[in-house]
């Protein structure tokens, strides 16, 4: 196989990976006064944050409260503390906040789904962002892929593969599901999302399932007042 072709399979693999582990991650900023809308890292999509919570502690300490920020709809009216997908004139996407903060000293936290780091040619000796126990998932995952592809699939090895696989993955979900990190917060509820619609000025409807939500719900570049 070709170094390209070896390239895109464990980089298809590393997506599988994120996917079934949804590995967390964090981002904090502070809040600007009167700004309702802030602008996303590269890294992070808004349709990929799980949790928005506001600290008005001017300095974080491992006793301070966040205060959850609940995730606001298109088709939803303002209702206490909310957040929402913000699209700017020139189409980048954050996220706004409402209401309005009015200081420039507390504290936005962020929780998101990370999304991996791909291989390059450029970069052969890079290390997956995989806990190191588990990164063999990635090269049982590539031989099943290889030893299962061509006119004539080894059967055995992709099936002793599989089992390895599948193993590792099941203990590692295990450790991610058993750990309890401390994010201060008054609220810590993780509420699935599903199907939401968009009407866009030519009356057409659009619907795409996501993990948690839909990156059109808020499709403008003006604020809820």
């Amino acid at each position: 196989m070709s170094d390209e072709s070896l390239t895109t399979i464990l980089n298809n693999e590393l997506r599988t990976i994120y996917r079934h582990l949804q590995i967390n991650d964090k981002h904090e900023m502070s809040t600007v006064v009167n700004a309702p809308s802030y602008a996303l890292p590269s890294d992070i999509r808004p349709e990929d944050i799980t949790y928005v919570g506001i600290c008005d502690d001017t300095v974080l300490t491992d006793s301070s409260r966040f205060k959850e920020y609940g995730y606001l709809r298109a088709e939803q009216k303002l209702s206490g503390s909310n957040w929402y997908i913000h699209v700017s004139d020139g189409g980048a996407r954050g996220i706004g906040l409402y209401p309005v903060p009015t200081d420039s000293t507390s504290h936005i936290r962020l929780i998101y789904k990370k999304r991996p780091t791909m291989f390059t040619l450029l970069n052969v000796t890079a290390e997956p962002e995989i806990e190191v126990d588990w990164q063999m998932l990635l090269v049982y995952g590539a031989i099943t892929e290889i030893a299962g592809s061509g006119s004539s699939p080894d059967i055995s090895i992709v099936n002793n593969y599989t089992y390895k696989y599948n193993a590792l993955l099941t203990e590692a979900k295990s450790a991610l599901n058993g750990r309890d990190v401390a994010y201060g917060k008054t609220r810590d509820v993780y509420r699935p999302y599903g199907f939401s619609r968009r009407f866009n000025n030519n009356s057409v409807i659009t619907e795409i399932l996501y993990p948690n939500k839909t990156p059109n719900d808020i499709m403008t570049s003006a604020d809820p007042a």
